[in-house]
């Protein structure tokens, strides 16, 4: 309890300063839907406050799944059936708040019993804690960008490509959020026991096993799920979609070898190197791949940056792994 009492100025002061680019940002390039991009903006910022971190790392794969992966899966779920009834982002928007406040309240409590008892500090020192942990706010802060960039840059650069390119977007983020309660299981279960090395590789070989089969299965019917989602109207290549499968198998497995292993081992900073190689190589190839082949250009930089994240995880998984034997 007192790891998570002393996390929360420092992650409240970083979330202040996210929801301020936030709203700057919408309101700058959200054009008429602004106000929607910033409420959805908000929705991720807030989710800063919430606890998967401290479940995972205290080997609480249950809780996990109770107090934070459920509220924000019936959050989409409710999301979505809200803009079938009534059509509106803003409407979605505020659900997907409403649910992650949900997940920090009903975390706090589970964590700390009594919510009243918490003193936030003081300010210098959760400064310092930010400090010391400036890989992982590193890390955490590329990853957010990227997520974004892309969608940005074709909108910019391609209109034409925006909505085959936003549509697979869509897809691969929501299948991965499908997959999350499999993927937050691992990473709790992995540094719980004491038996880190033996189940990093066991945590590994399974994120493999669901990432193939979720991949083959929006390889094969992603191209429809596009159709159905669009209502007909959207549809998308098999070159678009194909990436879209490998991103999400990707995805799926640098979240269990990155907070999962790379943090049980203590190679936090390794997440940052990963995360920050695969961004820049990212942003290198999205522009002349867009220009060159549109929607499905853009999607396979972002895949193979995907790709170079694995890779370079797994080698110091690896590295690590060889290291204690």
């Amino acid at each position: 309890m007192s790891i998570y009492a002393e996390s929360l100025l420092p992650r409240l002061l970083l979330g202040f300063v996210c929801l301020g680019l936030t709203w700057l940002a919408c309101a700058a390039i959200g054009g008429r839907f602004w106000m929607a991009s910033a409420l959805m903006g908000m929705s991720v910022a807030l989710y800063g406050l919430a606890a998967p971190w401290f479940f995972v790392g205290s080997g609480r794969p249950r809780d996990l799944f109770l107090y934070d992966t459920l509220p924000r899966v019936v959050g989409s779920v409710g999301g979505a059936a809200v803009c079938f009834l009534f059509p509106s982002p803003v409407l979605y928007a505020f659900v997907q708040i409403l649910s992650v406040l949900v997940v920090i309240l009903s975390s706090t409590r589970c964590i700390c019993h009594n919510p009243r008892q918490l003193h936030l500090g003081r300010f210098s020192d959760a400064l310092r804690r930010l400090a010391s942990n400036r890989s992982a706010v590193g890390m955490s802060l590329i990853a957010s960008l990227f997520f974004a960039f892309p969608l940005i840059l074709v909108g910019a650069i391609e209109p034409s490509a925006k909505l085959e390119f936003a549509l697979a977007d869509r897809i691969q983020k929501w299948s991965n959020t499908g997959a999350s309660p499999v993927v937050q299981t691992l990473q709790g279960w992995i540094p719980s026991g004491g038996r880190v090395r033996s189940r990093a590789r066991k945590g590994l070989f399974s994120a493999f096993l669901v990432a193939a089969s979720g991949s083959a299965f929006l390889c094969l019917l992603g191209g429809r799920l596009a159709i159905l989602m669009s209502q007909n109207s959207v549809s998308i290549s098999w070159g678009t979609q194909s990436a879209m499968a490998i991103i999400f198998g990707c995805v799926l497995v640098s979240n269990v070898s990155g907070a999962g292993v790379l943090a049980a081992l203590g190679e936090s900073r390794g997440m940052l190197v990963s995360t920050l190689f695969g961004a820049l190589i990212g942003l290198a190839l999205i522009v002349p791949l867009l220009i060159a082949f549109g929607a499905a250009g853009a999607m396979w930089a972002v895949a193979v940056s995907q790709v170079l994240v694995v890779l370079v995880q797994l080698e110091l998984v690896r590295r690590s792994l060889d290291g204690r034997c």
